[in-house]
């Protein structure tokens, strides 16, 4: 399924959203919310909803919102998550959403309470102190290792991964003209708006000020050669020396490939 928005309601009252969440690629993502609910370590305005809509035997409805193209970025996943939360917010819906949506959860200016804190705390010392969720703790370390070992045996996957981490996987997949479009219109709406220049000027005079407080570390002469010395007379082995030449011309070869290309 292609990346999509989604809300969830109480049957009940199926034209009230109350959470607003977004998914790139598993389609299972709007059911965990229901199934981490029923985790007594969980805390927050959403888990309590859905454990209220539990208690009364009843299960959060998913709502799809929109649904985007396959080649549609995460950012513009998140850009329109928030247009959603925003725009509920605005005629009245009471979302469940402490974050402002998209990519990185921004919550602005909310923090937890004290109360809330401990509450959190208290919650965490009863779970692990559990010897029934230790056994299960241990249980699934022991699962997901054994998984992982299995995982990376296969050469595929191998591949697969090496793609993603060198940042390779997009390569060769422009973006259509009307992602494009989008993209642009959302920039320009972006910062135009008033509101989010003020915030932008206050991030840039914050980094600024903090930049400004922040105490120079000037090392002394002493600390220098004290630095300087801590290496002398160390003799590294054939092997180190022999990896580092190696390094050395490698870098050496590369060098010269790019300037002749």
């Amino acid at each position: 399924m292609n990346p999509f928005v989604y809300g969830l309601v109480d049957p009940l009252e199926p034209k009230h959203v109350r959470y607003v969440g977004m998914t790139r690629v598993r389609v299972s993502r709007p059911f965990d919310h229901s199934r981490l609910a029923r985790n007594e370590i969980k805390h927050s305005h959403l888990f309590h909803w859905i454990r209220s809509l539990h208690a009364e035997g009843r299960e959060p409805s998913i709502l799809l919102l929109e649904e985007l193209s396959e080649n549609s970025s995460r950012w513009l996943l998140g850009f329109v998550e928030k247009c959603y939360i925003k725009s509920l917010r605005e005629i009245g819906h009471r979302l469940t959403n402490v974050a402002e949506g998209g990519e990185g959860g921004n919550v602005g200016d909310y923090t937890h309470s004290e109360e809330s804190r401990r509450r959190g705390a208290e919650a965490l010392r009863r779970y692990f102190k559990d010897p029934k969720n230790q056994a299960v703790l241990v249980e699934r370390n022991a699962r997901q290792s054994e998984t992982k070992i299995v995982q990376w045996r296969d050469p595929e996957r191998r591949r697969r991964h090496s793609e993603v981490m060198t940042g390779k996987t997009h390569v060769g997949v422009p973006h259509s003209e009307e992602t494009k479009k989008v993209l642009s219109d959302a920039m320009h709406s972006y910062y135009e708006d008033p509101k989010n220049q003020t915030a932008i000027e206050d991030r840039n005079t914050r980094r600024a000020q903090t930049k400004a407080s922040r105490p120079k570390v000037v090392m002394s002469k002493e600390s220098n050669g004290a630095r300087s010395k801590a290496h002398t007379g160390c003799v590294k082995s054939e092997a180190t020396r022999a990896a580092m030449s190696a390094a050395a011309k490698e870098r050496e070869r590369k060098k010269r490939e790019k300037k002749n290309d």
